[in-house]
């Protein structure tokens, strides 16, 4: 079965652009079963759309993992700077929901 690669298909679009690509691209990839290699700069970009990813530096491959995987336990200290913001992120988004989630059970609470 051929392979499809893209090389940062969609670096150059806006955000909202680029999400609705991102989901058209993950549904065709589900509906033709096809491996694509897509390659980005953008670690949510990488995260949100690879089932495994590959992290290079210098022209070699220093982590090979699941999205989960290569976040959670980076193989070296270059990975996890790369990783560190995106950690971040999903902890505060985490945090984040959180809050919302207990105000929305505090605020059904007070409906009478």
């Amino acid at each position: 079965a051929p392979v499809l690669l893209m090389d940062e298909p969609f670096s150059g679009l806006d955000p909202l652009i680029r999400r609705q690509l991102q989901d058209e691209m993950i549904r065709l990839q589900k509906t033709m079963n096809k491996t694509i290699f897509f390659v980005t700069h953008d670690l949510s970009e990488a995260l949100r759309m690879g089932d495994r990813m590959a992290i290079m530096r210098r022209g070699k491959i220093v982590q090979v993992g699941s999205p989960d995987e290569v976040v959670a336990n980076p193989a070296d200290r270059y990975v996890a700077r790369f990783v560190m913001d995106e950690r971040e992120n999903m902890k505060r988004a985490e945090e984040l929901l959180a809050r919302e989630s207990a105000k929305k059970k505090e605020a059904t609470a007070h409906v009478s």
